[in-house]
């Protein structure tokens, strides 16, 4: 029988092996194990995670959702449970978790998920028709401005886009560079690229006391931008991980 390598310790051996004999999958153990030794992520590995209570299937074209992810969406869920009928823009959507999650509670809602990547939006697409949860899908590069009026006015728009500049890329791990989708990880030059275009986009598509939240970057966060109050927040490991933009139009 393969063993798993030294890199894990031996609470993640327990763990992982109680994780899969759980979820009983179809893959043999041995080739599941030979996959973690070679860095692969659990999730690509079995084709699903877990969040905020869903199963959701991913691939090495999504990004897998982070722990933090759910704090922000249960952070949305907390300041808008007594809205009805919202109109919900999630930008980058990936595996669409963030725009699945907010609908399964928000059931009156009218949710649009974008992304640039077809592949992405396909994965979104199985996920959307296996949770039974309608969401409107578009392929759309938010960084286009030509493409805007391809899309209506929202209450929120929310969004954990690409952050984390070229140069970090010595600082990452294997299992991050060798699987995940770098075109959600990494932006060229300006780590708030993204920001500032959604903020911009927003300025034309928010509605009255509409409301932007952002995912972000712990160490680097858009301190301000002119039509928006900025308000920053920690995750629950107390690092600033939240932007919450309140419109002032």
């Amino acid at each position: 029988m393969v063993l798993l390598s030294d890199n894990f310790s031996e609470s993640e051996k327990r763990f992982l092996l109680q994780y899969i004999k759980k979820e009983n999958p179809s893959i043999p153990l041995d080739e599941i194990i030979s996959r973690l030794n070679l860095g692969e992520p659990i999730d690509y590995i079995l084709g699903y995670t877990y969040f905020y209570g869903l199963k959701i299937e991913v691939s090495e074209d999504t990004l897998i959702p982070r722990p933090e992810t759910e704090e922000l969406v249960e952070l949305i869920l907390k300041e808008n449970q007594t809205r009805s009928g919202l109109k919900i823009l999630d930008i980058g959507t990936g595996s669409g978790c963030i725009a699945l999650a907010l609908k399964s509670k928000l059931g009156d809602a009218e949710v649009t998920a974008i992304d640039v990547s077809i592949a992405a939006l396909e994965i979104a697409k199985k996920n959307s028709v296996h949770l039974d949860l309608k969401i409107n899908f578009v392929q759309l590069d938010i960084l286009d401005e030509q493409l805007w009026p391809q899309l209506v006015n929202y209450d929120i728009i929310v969004s954990n886009p690409p952050y984390i500049p070229q140069e970090e890329k010595k600082d990452m791990t294997s299992s991050v560079l060798d699987y995940e989708p770098h075109l959600a990880l990494f932006v060229e030059n300006d780590p708030l690229l993204f920001y500032k275009q959604i903020l911009k986009f927003a300025t034309s598509h928010l509605n009255p006391k509409g409301l932007v939240y952002f995912e972000t970057s712990q160490t680097i966060q858009l301190e301000e931008y002119d039509g928006f109050h900025i308000e920053k927040q920690k995750d629950l490991s107390g690092n600033w991980r939240f932007l919450k933009c309140v419109s002032n139009f």
